[in-house]
């Protein structure tokens, strides 16, 4: 698992529902967090 205040980033080269949000959503319900978003540079 990540350090404490480390970010984690999951990517896939798909554009698959299941493979992205799907997947991302179920590990937060799981680990009771929620979605952050960040700025782009």
């Amino acid at each position: 698992m990540a350090k404490p205040n480390a970010q984690i980033v999951y990517t896939t080269c798909s554009i698959a529902f299941e493979e992205n949000e799907y997947v991302v959503s179920k590990v937060l319900k799981l680990l009771g967090k929620d979605v952050v978003e960040i700025e782009r540079q």
